[in-house]
């Protein structure tokens, strides 16, 4: 009798230890896919970044090219330098450069 007993015991707590078993993978399941969705998104995220970047820095070339910087300053009036620069006057207050000629 008290054999049984000590059977019904180890029967009833094997029992219970496969149910915690099982609720604890399902819940560890469940958490590593709710980050993989996470981890999707975040992915997705990023290509959008990257290729953002990479537009914005096709536009910043674009931009900043020797030719697009000469006509903008064309059409904001700069001329075209004639003369060699030949000094710096740094005590003058109207011209950053002056030509000794």
């Amino acid at each position: 009798m008290n054999l049984t007993k000590h059977i019904g015991k180890i029967y009833i707590l094997s029992i219970v230890t496969l149910v915690i078993s099982i609720l604890f993978r399902v819940y560890f399941s469940n958490t590593l896919v709710s980050d993989n969705t996470k981890l999707s998104s975040l992915y997705l995220e990023k290509d959008t970044l990257e290729k953002e970047i990479s537009r914005l820095t096709y536009v910043e070339n674009g931009l900043s090219s020797l030719s697009i910087v000469e006509q903008r300053a064309t059409a904001l009036g700069f001329i075209k330098m004639e003369n060699n620069l030949l000094g710096l006057n740094i005590n003058t207050t109207d011209a950053i450069a002056y030509n000794n000629n």
